[in-house]
């Protein structure tokens, strides 16, 4: 088995603590071993999966606030209150 030290992976690719915080968030919130078959229109969709659409866009709008990239963040924050019940 190869342990690796994380403070020391962090320094050394310059990466702050909060930075890759997001990213493994996003990341296990986008895998998923299930296919799910998503419609794109919020009437149509089950509760489960319109609040999953939400957090996603919510998630992926969060990831562009924190890039400074506020036009994209907001796309994606009104998208998530689209999916939001």
């Amino acid at each position: 088995m190869v342990f690796i030290n994380i403070s020391t992976f962090f320094r050394q690719w310059r990466l702050p603590a909060s930075v890759a915080l997001l990213w493994l968030i996003f990341g296990v919130s986008c895998s998923g071993s299930r296919n799910v078959v998503v419609s794109k229109n919020p009437d149509k969709m089950k509760i489960g999966q319109s609040q999953e659409m939400a957090e996603n866009y919510y998630l992926s709008g969060a990831l562009y606030d924190f890039e400074e990239n506020y036009a994209n963040a907001i796309l994606e924050y009104k998208l998530a209150l689209n999916y939001d019940t």
